[in-house]
């Protein structure tokens, strides 16, 4: 899908002045969302904070109070939002949290003067020059904070995973995980527990079709990997379908999220219901590795849920399929499933696992219902 501004869109800012650039660059902005499939969660929303720091620069010069400006990164960031359902969760929370440190900057409760396009000293009000900088200063403060939060959580899983694990182990036993996909989140950790640890590690990595997102996740966490540290972890990647063959054994199953409702309902990578079903019945301990930001505001549970009913097309799957023959055939024959991302009952998980540490469900609704009072306070609604 392409995303053009609409006429109703229009009609919500027709009274605001704006340079014409910000319609272009926003364009631009969710398409390149749109079409971004290399991208997790994680690093997506980090993407988004940067598109919308180039659109809301491009409405100047152009609006005529800060309100107004305030007005086009509102609708700037919905529109963002919207650009990647399956997505949104990540994205929603960046970008309010960016809007929040830009509404800090410009003052916007205490309602600010009027400025002028014109930034000569002797006209009063405030300078666009000024707010333009604000933005950029306070969003690249945004993505560092960002970046903080993950190793965070990364080097606080590290001493986690090393505390639970050293006790009453015999030190040649290998500690066995099984994951899936290519979690920013979870190749950090694991590569912070990598490089804390002297446990053997034993690794399997599904390697999550259609894309086999698992494959890019073990070529990336051995490049990281020196020598010594590759001596520690054995590597195994295996197809989707071999999971119940796999699970009996493994010591835990980390797995990377989307979206977390409220309710624990955790929305994740097809193939993760599978594995945390799987893990509970052989009774291995099923934990969720995820930023806390991940969590969805109070009675918005629908976001995490089924992650916005994404759909790809058939071709996604098919490509591994013959071009000439019975590939060809089927596809003109048969419906071929779509989705990628899926549900994941929270009475097959074991705990979260966030910057803020070990999360039970009774801690994501806490953190849900403040993360509700936050949006509201941005959006208004």
């Amino acid at each position: 899908m392409v995303f053009s501004m609409d006429s109703s869109e229009r009609r919500k800012i027709e009274d605001i002045h704006y340079n014409k650039s910000y319609e272009v660059e926003l364009i631009y902005a969710i398409n390149a969302l749109q079409t971004d499939y290399q991208s997790g969660a994680r690093e997506l929303a980090n993407n988004a904070v940067e598109y919308l720091r180039v659109v809301i620069l491009a409405a100047w010069p152009g609006p005529r109070s800060i309100d107004e400006w305030w007005t086009l990164s509102i609708e700037a960031a919905k529109k963002l939002i919207e650009a990647r359902p399956a997505m949104s969760v990540a994205m929603k929370a960046a970008l309010v949290h960016a809007l929040e440190e830009i509404a800090l900057g410009w003052h916007i409760d205490s309602r600010m003067a009027d400025f002028m396009n014109d930034t000569r000293p002797d006209k009063k009000g405030v300078k666009g020059t000024d707010l333009a900088d604000t933005v950029n200063m306070k969003l690249d403060q945004v993505l560092k904070e960002r970046k903080e939060v993950t190793q965070k959580l990364a080097q606080g899983f590290a001493t986690w995973m090393e505390t639970s694990h050293r006790t009453n182990r015999n030190p040649d036993h290998p500690i066995k995980i099984l994951t899936l996909s290519n979690s920013s989140t979870i190749r950090a950790s694991l590569f912070a527990f990598l490089t804390k640890t002297s446990l053997p590690i034993s690794l399997t990595i599904l390697e999550s079709r259609p894309r086999c997102e698992g494959v890019d996740l073990a070529n990336q966490l051995l490049a990281s990997l020196t020598p010594t540290q590759q001596s520690n972890i054995s590597i195994l990647v295996a197809p989707d379908a071999a999971i119940g063959t796999l699970m009996p054994g493994k010591d835990c199953v980390l797995l990377g999220a989307d979206g977390i409702a409220g309710s624990g309902w955790t929305s994740n990578k097809t193939g993760s219901a599978a594995a945390a079903m799987l893990g509970y019945l052989h009774g291995v301990p099923v934990w969720v590795l995820s930023e806390s930001d991940k969590i969805v505001a109070a009675g918005e549970d629908g976001e995490a849920r089924s992650s916005g009913g994404e759909s790809h097309p058939a071709e996604e799957l098919a490509g591994a399929w013959s071009s000439g023959g019975k590939g060809v055939v089927l596809m003109r024959n048969v419906e071929v499933y779509g989705h990628w991302f899926e549900d994941v009952d929270p009475k097959y998980i074991t705990g979260w696992y966030t910057e803020l540490g070990e999360m039970g469900r009774e801690q994501i609704r806490e953190v849900s219902a403040e993360t509700w009072t936050r949006y509201k306070a941005v959006f208004g609604d």
